[in-house]
This record gives structure tokens, C-alpha cells and sequence, in this order.
């Protein structure tokens, strides 16, 4: 029988492999450009949580700090850049495009 510990670990493992899947599919989305502006809208409020929540580096200090100051601003160019395509749309090549001239 497996310890309390192990079970939560495992827990942890498949819950992390679960979120991942989902911001991939997401990501795939904006890929090919289907439902692009929705799609960012979600990674958008993804990334905000994962910033509040994982890379709050105002409460830490030292080489954490640094790194967890780093993550945060990469993740705020990350929403510019998600905003660019919400306002700007998906573009000729994409799958949005190609529905709406049918």
C-alpha cells in the first residue's frame, strides 16, 4: 500500500500533465487559428492566475526572487502579446479566415 505522500505526488503529476494538455490545446488553436481571440482570452486569464499565484515575486527574496521576477514579466510580454492578436485577429492564413469567406 502506497503512503499518503506518493498518492499526493502522483496527484500533483497527473493534475500538472492535465493543465498542460489544456494550454497546448489552446495554443494549438492559435496555431492553426481557430477561435483565436477566445483562445487568447483564456491563455490571457491563464497566465494572470499563474502570475498571482506561481511567480508572486514580491513576497520572496534573493536568487528566487530574480527568477520569479523574471517569469513575471516574461508572462506580462506573453498577455502583450495575446492582446496584439486579439485585437488584430488571426489573419489570412487561418482557419477563422477561411470559415468566414464560406
Amino acid at each position: 500500500m502506497r503512503n499518503f505522500a506518493q498518492r499526493l505526488a502522483d496527484h500533483a503529476r497527473m493534475n500538472l500533465l492535465t493543465r498542460t494538455q489544456q494550454m497546448g490545446a489552446w495554443g494549438i488553436l492559435i496555431l492553426v487559428g481557430y477561435q483565436t481571440r477566445w483562445a487568447a482570452m483564456v491563455l490571457i486569464v491563464f497566465i494572470v492566475l499563474t502570475i498571482i499565484f506561481a511567480h508572486n515575486f514580491w513576497t520572496m527574496e534573493g536568487a528566487a526572487r530574480a527568477a520569479n521576477q523574471a517569469h513575471f514579466y516574461k508572462n506580462l510580454g506573453l498577455i502583450g502579446g495575446l492582446l496584439f492578436l486579439i485585437a488584430l485577429g488571426s489573419g489570412r492564413c487561418s482557419l477563422d479566415h477561411r470559415f468566414s469567406r464560406s
